[in-house]
């Protein structure tokens, strides 16, 4: 969870290329940047699968060692680093046990032009290096904000947040024109269309339609970009939808299955046990403590 980098890590790119799903970001007011603090310890190697998003996100790595991959490539990630991910950007992650503390912020990209009309995205995810005195800055800024103090004072806690962004682009300047600024790929429409039709199914040939592409160009230009075939990409969309319905909604099974346009409740099951090694039952009840 936007590209190339090299790195030692040890990993398994296939692995890292299975699985791609929309993740949804909400905020407070439209226009606003949000922030997410995190700190937990692994003991296992850490993963989250291809995803992508709407909006711009920006990660500060207060103490994490692992990649970012895009596009089957991958950059390191390390203490004292941050993050840029633009908007509709498919990524993933590998992080090493340990300790892991960091610092999520995401934004509407018009947000990122009404801080500063001058600031861009680059075109693809880049991670960039904060000399150590701003570094020191932006997180005793991010941890105020993230604050319970801050939380009455919202005015102030967003023109923090704003200036946090600020401190990073500034720092980041040369490094994002090196790269090109933010140009929606070729798979934009689709993923518009995706997320505004909240479609689960589409064939082949209007998703092609879509992207301005032949049959056979958007086929191959996909399936070289992800290293999944959009079969494959529908397949783990329609897995995605499922689990969060069935972790928390009210819904029956066999609803879930004609939300996520699968016609078949059998085939619906034998696809979610291929695919995650349980039942949608079975999975049901895990997650919601009735097993």
């Amino acid at each position: 969870m936007g590209m190339a980098i090299a790195t030692g890590i040890a990993t398994d790119s296939n692995s890292m290329q299975q699985k791609v799903y929309n993740q949804e970001i909400t905020f407070p007011e439209q226009g606003q940047v949000s922030l997410k603090s995190i700190a937990r310890e692994v003991t296992e190697p850490w993963r989250v699968s291809n995803h992508f998003h709407a909006v711009c996100e920006l990660v500060v790595y207060e103490d994490m060692y692992g990649e970012v991959w895009c596009g089957g490539q991958a950059q390191a990630l390390a203490s004292g680093q941050v993050l840029l991910v633009p908007p509709d950007t498919i990524h993933s992650f590998y992080v090493k046990p340990g300790r892991q503390l960091y610092h999520v912020l995401h934004f509407p990209l018009a947000e990122l032009t009404r801080i500063n009309p001058d600031f861009a995205m680059p075109a693809q995810a880049l991670v960039l290096d904060l000399n150590p005195e701003d570094f020191h800055c932006l997180i005793a800024l991010l941890k105020w904000c993230a604050s319970e103090a801050s939380e009455a004072v919202a005015s102030s806690r967003m023109q923090a947040l704003g200036l946090a962004v600020s401190m990073i682009f500034e720092n980041g300047v040369e490094r994002i024109n090196t790269v090109a600024r933010f140009n929606p790929s070729a798979f934009k429409p689709l993923v518009n269309y995706l997320n505004t039709h909240n479609c689960y199914q589409l064939s082949v040939d209007k998703a092609a339609e879509l992207c301005h592409l032949s049959r056979s160009h958007f086929m191959k230009k996909f399936k070289k970009q992800y290293e999944v075939t959009f079969q494959q990409f529908l397949t783990q969309r329609k897995i995605d939808a499922a689990k969060s319905l069935l972790r928390s909604s009210s819904l029956s099974i066999t609803e879930i299955a004609q939300h996520i346009e699968i016609d078949s409740l059998s085939y619906f099951s034998k696809l979610f046990k291929e695919t995650e090694g349980c039942t949608p039952r079975e999975y049901m009840a895990r997650e919601r403590g009735e097993a």
